[in-house]
C-alpha cells in the first residue's frame, strides 16, 4: 500500500479487498481510493458490505442467470459508450495556446470551467471518434454532468 495523500490510498486489485476491510475494521467509516479511470473514489462501509454481498451472490449464481446478467452488463456498457460519443460529437470546441502556457484558458481569453474534470487524449478516444483540425484531446466530467469540452490547438 502506498500513500498518495493523507486520505487517498493506492492498492493493487488484488489487495484492494483486503486493505478496505483492515481500515473498515479499524474504525474508518468511508475511505477514498483511486480509481484508474474514475479517479479518487469515495467507498463507504456499507458501500463495501453491499460489494461483498454481490460477489457472494455471483459465486452462487447459477449458469442460466449467469448469462443473463452478464449480458445486462455489456448493455450497460454499450450504452454508456454510446452515450460518451454522442457527447464527444456536440461538445464544444475551445482553441487552446498550448505554447503560451495557458492550457485552461482559451485563445480569446476566456477562462476554462476545467475543475474537477479529467483530461483524455485523442490517442484514448473510443475506436471511429472523428477528430477536428489541430484537437489534442477533450475534458470530461467522469460524473458525467457536464457535457466535455475538445480542445485543438490554437494555429
Amino acid at each position: 500500500m502506498q500513500e498518495a495523500d493523507d486520505n487517498i490510498y493506492n492498492c493493487d486489485d488484488k489487495d484492494l479487498g483486503g486493505m478496505l476491510q483492515r481500515l473498515f475494521d479499524e474504525g474508518h467509516t468511508e475511505v477514498e481510493v483511486m480509481h484508474p479511470t474514475d479517479g479518487p473514489v469515495i467507498v463507504t462501509k456499507s458501500d463495501f458490505k453491499k460489494h461483498l454481498a454481490n460477489i457472494e451472490k455471483v459465486k452462487n449464481m447459477s449458469p442460466a442467470d449467469r448469462v443473463t446478467e452478464n449480458a445486462r452488463l455489456r448493455n450497460v456498457k454499450k450504452r454508456k459508450q454510446i452515450r460518451f460519443r454522442t457527447e464527444l460529437v456536440n461538445a464544444p470546441v475551445h482553441k487552446v495556446d498550448l505554447d503560451g502556457g495557458k492550457f485552461g484558458i482559451d485563445a480569446d481569453g476566456n477562462e476554462l470551467d476545467v475543475a474537477g474534470m479529467t483530461f483524455v487524449s485523442v490517442k484514448d478516444y473510443p475506436k471511429g471518434t472523428d477528430l477536428k483540425t489541430g484537437e489534442v484531446g477533450c475534458f470530461i466530467d467522469t460524473a458525467e454532468i457536464r457535457e466535455p469540452m475538445r480542445i485543438t490547438a490554437e494555429e
